[in-house]
């Protein structure tokens, strides 16, 4: 009986008899667990899934980058009969090629692996195995999402397989994805579908006093009427500009077949990563850069700014990124805040983009002495700029969980959400019966949005527990709560110890994941109970102060570990935007 090797959750592509190795768990949808649970099947071993794994396979990132962006700056220019500099198309195709490398070092990873330690016979190939480039890097997020987009990218890659010792069995079946899922709307609050039409007209009209030198803020984390003040501090009209979409444009098969060849001389990972990215490279970047650059002319944005500054939008909105690189091009300053955590603590982001195309990058906190880049200015939570709230003392318990496992990176985040999972589900047992009914969920945004099994798996196992689908305003459910569990390392910790709430944290990494450098920075958390290694640790501190949280929090040990904390990595001042407005301009 052969053995066949399955790479999608599409079940038209599956065999109807034989036994099944299982790409990846992705493979198993757990509302079709009726399907799939009939075939005689193993699950391949997850890839890259260990702290050594990840190390060693982040640094071989780090270094195929730096050689690919080169290699890419250099034929884009051939291409387009452009001279720009490496920072300029790193600008506007570096994070989207940080990301394509680590998608197609995953894909070719985990297949490599599973050929080379399963005995497979057979597997089932579209005899189609065209995939259109996505528009833009947004497009191309939600490619990775889409069962149909990788299963074609396998066959792809399965086709061009050296010596491959596998029987290819071809499906006529014909399958068509945009790459798009399904996106949930959300209606917004009852104030922001009242401010929302006035505000459009009036920004309009505002537009009529910016001036050719005015910085150009956009979206720039701090909280609306914080980024307003500043416009006013720094002397000029307060602006909201808005970014339209990218002009699309067809894909021409005519340009992609000679463009990027150079991957005939490579091998291996090499070889493939190369192959793919000159395949799929967005159509922003090819065949519509003219339609961009043309787009850009007729922008209303400050024609020669004093600087621009943005923490949201140097990746994902590829108009902003051409107009940039094309003002720094030109000399004018470009300044990028802190997005989130992890800056500065994290192994394997040596290469953070927003850092190394920048002028100046605004931290949160003073992490930069072991960091070690000149650019780097500590500033304070931009997120939280006169920003201050307290929570009930006497609420419930808000437990916070991270995103499901989306397939954008170079290890198997799918697999490793299953082991979170649980790692979250053995905290909330841990919890007293009592606590457990004064708990609500807060499952992220993207729960719904992808193919999460982790609703129905609380509903399940729990079912009267309150959960929120990531709707709800975070900082009314902080408010109301007693104290706030991060169920990993996740900007919240930041910005709830930044607020000085009850906070606790845990994961599964102990602190692998962690730079040498900063662990001890961690440490005072550890010892001052706030960070947690282990799930039942985390839930048996919160049963043993539950009646009076402050006895625990208010204390010297801990409000000391969490000032040093924060003023490293959380930092929370007085006159943020005065502060902030001197900065700039000095």
């Amino acid at each position: 009986m052969p053995t066949y090797l399955v790479t999608t959750a599409e079940e038209s592509t599956w065999p109807h008899d034989g036994k099944v190795v299982f790409l990846g768990e992705w493979c198993k949808n757990y509302k079709r667990k009726h399907k799939w649970s009939k075939f005689d099947s193993t699950t391949a071993r997850p890839y890259a899934i260990s702290p050594k794994e990840k190390e060693s396979i982040n640094e071989f990132r780090d270094v195929l980058f730096n050689d690919l962006l080169y290699e890419l700056s250099e034929e884009l220019n051939r291409v387009h009969n452009t001279n720009y500099s490496k920072r300029y198309w790193d600008i506007i195709v570096g994070p989207w090629l940080q990301q394509a490398i680590k998608v197609f070092i995953n894909r070719y990873g985990v297949l490599n692996q599973a050929l080379s330690e399963n005995d497979i016979d057979k597997s089932i190939v579209s005899s189609d195995t065209s995939i259109v480039p996505s528009q833009g890097s947004l497009d191309f997020k939600y490619c990775l999402e889409d069962d149909i987009w990788n299963y074609k990218i396998y066959c792809d890659m399965l086709r061009h397989w050296p010596d491959l010792d596998l029987e290819i069995v071809q499906n006529d079946i014909s399958l068509k994805s945009d790459g798009k899922l399904e996106r949930r709307d959300i209606k917004p609050s009852s104030w922001k579908s009242f401010i929302k039409p006035i505000s459009k007209p009036i920004f309009k009209i505002a537009t009529l006093f910016s001036r050719k030198s005015d910085a150009l803020i956009f979206k720039s984390y701090l909280p609306p009427l914080q980024e307003l003040k500043l416009q006013v501090l720094l002397g000029q009209f307060p602006q909201l500009w808005s970014c339209p979409a990218i002009v699309k444009e067809d894909s021409n098969k005519e340009i992609r077949d000679n463009f990027f060849q150079g991957y005939k001389k490579y091998s291996g990972m090499q070889k493939e990563v190369r192959r793919l990215i000159g395949k799929l490279i967005p159509v922003c970047y090819l065949e519509g850069y003219r339609s961009i650059n043309k787009q850009i002319e007729h922008l209303p944005w400050p024609s020669q700014p004093k600087f621009i500054f943005t923490s949201n939008s140097f990746s994902a909105n590829e108009v902003f990124q051409f107009w940039t690189a094309k003002m720094v091009e030109l000399g004018v300053p470009y300044y990028i805040g802190q997005h989130g955590n992890n800056y500065g603590t994290l192994k394997g982001y040596n290469e953070w983009i927003e850092v190394n195309t920048c002028d100046r990058f605004y931290s949160w906190g003073e992490w930069t002495d072991h960091f070690r880049r000149k650019q780097v200015i500590p500033t304070f939570v931009l997120t939280l700029a006169n920003i201050n709230f307290s929570n009930d003392k006497k609420g419930g318990l808000l437990l916070i969980k991270r995103g499901p496992g989306r397939m954008d990176g170079c290890h198997d985040r799918g697999f490793e959400h299953i082991l979170y999972r649980k790692n979250v589900l053995n905290f909330f047992s841990c919890l007293d019966k009592d606590l457990q009914n004064e708990t609500t969920v807060r499952l992220h945004l993207g729960s719904t949005n992808l193919k999460s099994a982790d609703e129905y798996t609380w509903k399940k196992k729990y079912k009267n527990i309150a959960i929120d689908n990531g709707t709800q305003n975070i900082h009314k459910l902080i408010k109301r709560s007693r104290i706030i569990v991060h169920s990993y390392d996740s900007t919240g910790i930041l910005e709830t110890l930044s607020l000085n709430i009850p906070t606790i944290a845990f994961w599964i990494n102990d602190l692998n994941l962690i730079i040498s450098e900063v662990i001890p920075d961690y440490q005072l958390l550890i010892d001052a109970n706030i960070v947690h290694l282990d799930a039942e640790s985390a839930a048996n501190h919160i049963n043993k102060y539950w009646d009076n949280i402050d006895d625990w929090w208010e204390s010297e040990e801990v409000q000391d570990a969490r000032e040093i904390f924060c003023n490293k990595y959380a930092k929370k001042i007085k006159n943020p935007i005065k502060t902030l407005k001197y900065m700039l301009l000095n």
